[in-house]
């Protein structure tokens, strides 16, 4: 099954490491052993693009509405992994990070609909009479590098944009 989508993130998952190292990958993409995991991950990224089920409004709000569920329901684990890994205080963790990062997701959530309508845009004269809009199509599969000083919320936001937007 495809990899890109969020809502079954805990399902038939393997998990690299210790739950404060947020490194997991997909265990229907990857082989025990497989001496190149991450090309087996992104092979299985691009067939779901290509098959454009991230296309749909209805598919990219399931996703967004699963991330909001993923975070909420494990913010505990969240809040530890920051505390063990970046010593990260309770409050500064569930203010800039949990919250911060819910908070995205539910403006996305809000406007997405709106953001996928065609906008009316000038029409040049060589095409008059008629008329030109301008839509805004997925691009593929996108890579989030995120930095150390707030790594949960500056990897889950763009992550979160670029799902929103109909990419892997």
């Amino acid at each position: 099954g495809p990899s890109c989508e969020v809502a079954p993130a805990f399902k038939g998952e393997k998990t690299m490491g210790t739950a404060s190292q947020v490194s997991s990958i997909r265990s229907d993409s990857v082989t025990e052993g497989d001496p190149n995991p991450i090309s087996a991950v992104m092979e299985d990224l691009r067939r779901t693009f290509d098959s454009e089920r991230t296309r749909p409004l209805e598919w990219r709000r399931s996703q967004l509405e699963a991330a909001i569920r993923m975070v909420t329901e494990n913010e505990g684990e969240i809040v530890a992994a920051l505390r063990s890994d970046l010593g990260k205080p309770e409050t500064e963790s569930l203010v800039a990070e949990v919250a911060y990062t819910v908070g995205e997701a539910r403006y996305l959530l809000k406007r997405l609909a709106g953001w996928l309508k065609p906008k009316r845009v000038a029409t040049p004269m060589m095409a008059q009479p008629g008329r030109s809009y301008l839509h805004k199509d997925p691009l593929g599969v996108v890579c989030v590098i995120a930095p150390w000083n707030y790594p949960f919320q500056l990897a889950m936001v763009p992550a979160l944009g670029a799902v929103a937007a109909g990419n892997c």
